[in-house]
């Protein structure tokens, strides 16, 4: 036993070596996984760095547990016989009822982890659409929706803790069970019981109790919620991941997008194909505007040429670097400067010639530190257009070969949209392959090819002089439309956010900020405009014990079960005491005080 805490230590140190790898793995499937995919999981749903840590600790007392059980079995038949197998046979049916325990703990954990999903992809949705939330007062119902879904998950936490307490009880109660029922076994069985064998029996027993009534019980119900745990990772990782597409590199110096008979489905379930023969050529310093009805694919073709939705027919080619500017800008904690550099070294007059094709120059004046302020979660304190205009920033700096831009131009007013437009598309990206979706049908005439979509289908296709002819009527496509796509299922999610940063080919990889702070100004310069999070010092106050305890049950219960507690400690010492008075009484002379007239107890010595 001397030797547990290095064995603890080695588990310990075992267990958080093989953690990172753990979390390796599910941050990389994370990121290739299909949109499809992603609509069967949520935030939350996989803890697996929480069990494996508690399973390494007891695992190996699954059979350390048993195999004790043997050594003492023999032991206590070399010292009492027979009687010991009564004892035994306590700790046997105690393990059978572990077993059914370690059952029911998967069982519930089963479900307490299906309400726990339910519970966090709740909470996620109502954090995402608080301002709706608020706007119409639901307030009270999703906190009684909430309410609800937490009882439920307590229930079951509830009886997962009923189920624990009883293991822990046996770890207390088993050891003195098995003396009791050994010594009386004995007796019946007319078997002299000596001093020496109390103390040698109580010993053994003692010596099982820690492994046999604490370790393996543990183990049994670390194990069950590992298996359960461990299946929800398997599943995790054998998911749908999208196709490995990895953009070719033009080796005539010519990028392309081709894309011939192109037929997809987002759920090969469906018996409706999200895109239905697609065919078309994109070259260097063509515009090519995608524009339809809401639903119609839009941003499912663009998902097509990123490799997120792969063909069930015809194909697709991509030849060059590819920078994606998503419907809804994404935005790391960081300064803006970092989030327009993405990693890529600061070069001053191509980042301002960025900015100002971005319409940023004057957004960022009235900010104290200018591009050095910090930005916050979901783009705080940014408003929805300058993050619009942040997110086409980072993939113009990036000098991709293609450039897919979903709708950056809806964000924004007329002035800034027409200033993007001919700045950023038709100047900065005049030698680039533009696919632009958009909305804005006034840009249309500038544009090399038009693509309209309906259904997934193209309706039709060519240049601007060739749609004024008979059976095409631009009236029939909406001026403005809503500000996203709404993801219908199974027909058209948007890509994936593993895509919604610049994508740039693998040919060059460096580290993500390895040269992403400017070499013009020391990092001490940057002045942080975080707010900083309140702490407070000293002593933790009466008052946070008595809410703690308020919040638990009845102050009786609380006094009850302390109580108990006492009795139960002092209990082991009364027994001893117990058996000594037998012991000295049958063979000491000892007469306790009720024998005698005197009130003081008479012990003649041996």
């Amino acid at each position: 036993m001397k030797h547990a805490p290095f064995c603890c230590d080695l588990r310990v140190t075992w267990c958080h070596h093989r953690n990172p790898v753990l979390c390796f793995l599910l941050s990389f499937q994370a990121l290739r996984l299909s949109n499809s995919a992603t609509r069967e999981t949520s935030t939350g749903q996989i803890r697996a760095p929480s069990f494996s840590f508690k399973v390494t600790m007891f695992l190996h007392f699954l059979w350390v547990g048993p195999l004790q059980a043997v050594v003492v079995t023999a032991l206590l038949w070399m010292e009492v016989g027979i009687s010991c197998l009564a004892g035994m046979a306590v700790l046997i049916l105690l393990l059978l009822l572990q077993s059914c325990i370690g059952k029911l703990f998967s069982l519930l954990w089963s479900k307490t982890a299906a309400y726990t999903d339910v519970r966090i992809r709740t909470m996620s949705e109502v954090i995402t659409g608080i301002r709706t939330v608020k706007m119409y007062t639901w307030e009270k119902s999703i906190m009684d929706l909430i309410a609800r879904l937490r009882r439920k998950e307590v229930s079951k936490i509830l009886r997962s803790s009923y189920l624990r307490g009883l293991n822990l009880a046996s770890f207390f109660a088993l050891s003195k069970i098995m003396v009791f029922v050994t010594f009386i076994t004995s007796e019946v069985l007319g078997n002299v019981i000596t001093a020496s064998q109390v103390f040698v029996v109580v010993t053994l027993f003692e010596a099982l109790r820690l492994t046999g009534t604490l370790h393996f019980p543990m183990a049994v119900e670390k194990v069950s919620e590992a298996v359960v745990s461990i299946q929800r990772v398997k599943n995790f990782l054998l998911l749908e991941e999208t196709s490995q597409h990895n953009p070719q590199l033009p080796s005539d110096g010519e990028a392309i997008v081709h894309m011939h008979d192109f037929t997809a489905f987002w759920d090969k379930a469906s018996e409706t194909p999200t895109l239905q023969g697609l065919s078309f050529t994109i070259r260097p310093g063509e515009l090519l505007a995608v524009v339809g009805p809401v639903g119609a694919g839009k941003s499912s073709l663009l998902s097509a040429v990123l490799g997120e939705l792969p063909p069930s027919q015809g194909e697709v080619t991509v030849r060059g670097r590819i920078a994606y500017v998503p419907q809804q800008p994404w935005l790391f904690p960081g300064t803006v400067r970092s989030n327009i550099l993405f990693g890529k070294k600061y070069e001053k007059d191509r980042y301002e010639k960025v900015l100002k094709a971005c319409a940023l120059e004057e957004d960022l004046q009235p900010l104290e530190d200018g591009d050095l302020t910090v930005v916050r979660g979901r783009g705080t304190p940014l408003s929805a257009g300058q993050k619009a205009r942040i997110s086409l920033a980072r993939a113009l700096y990036q000098d991709a070969d293609i450039y897919l831009l979903d709708d950056p131009l809806s964000a924004v007013d007329a002035g800034v949209s027409r200033h993007l437009f001919e700045q950023c598309i038709r100047q900065a990206l005049r030698e680039k392959i533009t696919i632009l979706v958009t909305h804005q049908l006034q840009y249309l005439k500038d544009a090399s090819q038009i693509l309209i979509l309906k259904d997934g289908k193209i309706m039709k296709k060519g240049t601007f002089a060739e749609f004024p002819k008979p059976g095409v009527d631009f009236e029939d496509i909406p001026l403005k439309e809503k500000e996203a796509e709404p993801p219908p299922v199974p027909d058209s999610p948007t890509p994936s956010q593993a895509s919604e940063s610049s994508v740039e080919s693998q040919e060059n990889p460096r580290p993500l900020l390895e040269d992403a702070a400017p070499q013009d100004q020391d990092a001490e310069n940057i002045r942080v405009t975080l707010s900083l999070e309140s702490r407070s010092e000293g002593k933790v106050g009466f008052k946070t014990y008595k809410n703690y305890f308020i919040s638990g049950d009845n102050w009786f219960i609380i006094i009850f079960l302390i109580l108990v507690n006492i009795a139960a400690q002092v209990n082991k010492d009364i027994y001893f005491g117990f058996l000594m008075f037998l012991y000295f009484s049958s063979n000491c002379g000892y007469r306790p005080f009720w024998h005698h007239k005197v009130s003081v107890d008479v012990l003649h010595p041996c």
